[in-house]
């Protein structure tokens, strides 16, 4: 998969979430600086995930620390990738422009090159 990119921009591209009981296309950030996949709580919910039934995770935002319910995704679908159980926190995330911080508990199982001279994002299978 290959994408055209401007530098010093944030990299948006449409992506797969399979979850419970739904599947659902959002929009995702490229977050190579997130360790998890992050979710919106209305995504998550809208893939069959009972967030006040789900275990918690402390997590460090820009904004302090706080406890994010935690999930585990059935798969992530990036272009022609298919991950399975991608492990993923939910929280609000709508200041990122998009429904998905996709982070490094998916990125970690792909080979994901970006190219700011070439203007490039490539992702391939490792």
């Amino acid at each position: 998969m290959e994408l055209s990119i401007s530098p010093g921009t944030p990299v948006r591209f449409p992506i797969r979430i399979y979850g419970a009981v739904g599947v659902r296309e959002v929009m995702a950030l490229l977050d190579t600086g997130a360790s998890v996949l992050t979710i919106s709580p209305e995504a998550a919910a809208a893939l069959g995930y009972d967030l006040g039934r789900a275990p918690t995770v402390r997590v460090v935002t820009a904004s302090g620390a706080i406890d994010a319910p935690r999930v585990l995704l059935s798969r992530v679908q990036v272009g022609e990738f298919a991950i399975e159980s991608v492990p993923a926190i939910c929280l609000d995330v709508s200041g990122a422009g998009a429904s998905c911080l996709l982070g490094l508990s998916a990125l970690a199982r792909l080979n994901v090159f970006l190219d700011n001279k070439s203007g490039t994002l490539t992702i391939t299978d490792p």
